[in-house]
């Protein structure tokens, strides 16, 4: 698994998924994103706007994680179209990386 926050330093793999994630957010030219560049912020708005999921895991045990979700889920949702390309480029990095993941979509 992935423990999708941001870390100073952050390490290349999630410096590489959250500019991946990023550029295809920006693909969509009607999105505004600028208050949400953080890793965990930009995971938790991709998993609450794709179809089918019902639920996230977000652990929030501290106020602040609570204020990142009431910021996410204040945002409108992405598009089934932006959600797609999001997930596209994840696949593809970890595919770049480690063509073993390749299996598991």
């Amino acid at each position: 698994y992935w423990k999708l926050i941001n870390k100073t330093p952050m390490s290349p793999e999630l410096t590489l998924m959250r500019d991946a994630m990023l550029g295809a957010i920006h693909e969509d030219s009607e999105v505004s994103y600028a208050d949400l560049t953080d890793m965990q912020l930009l995971a938790l708005w991709t998993a609450s706007s794709a179809n089918g999921l019902t639920s996230e895991l977000c652990g929030a045990r501290t106020p602040q994680y609570v204020r990142d979700i009431k910021k996410v889920l204040s945002k409108p949702r992405l598009s089934p179209e932006t959600c797609k390309r999001v997930f596209a480029a994840v696949h593809n990095l970890l595919v770049e990386l480690s063509p073993g993941h390749r299996k598991l979509w």
